[in-house]
This record gives structure tokens, sequence and C-alpha cells, in this order.
């Protein structure tokens, strides 16, 4: 999976309300990355907190 695969599931997952901890998981990235992935599309909201 290419880090371009990896942002566009994440994205998509944060805007289906998934849990950070199972992105973060599942996607085997850290809870910064994925704040920083996030923040590159600022119309997708964190959820799981």
């Amino acid at each position: 999976m290419t880090s371009e695969q990896r942002k566009e599931m994440a994205r998509t997952w944060a805007k289906c309300h998934v849990p950070v901890s199972d992105i973060t998981r599942l996607l085997e990235i850290s809870e910064e990355e994925l704040d920083m992935i996030l923040r590159e599309h600022p119309e997708t909201e964190r959820e799981g907190q």
C-alpha cells in the first residue's frame, strides 16, 4: 500500500467516524501521523477521541 493510499483511507475512515485507535492500528501509523494527514484536508473532522 502506498503512502497516498494510506492517507486516502485515513481520511475516508475519519469521515465515517471510525475511531482513531482503529485507524492508527489498521494503517500502522501513529496518532501524530494521522493528525498530519487530517490537517492536510481541514474538512475532515477527527473522530473517536
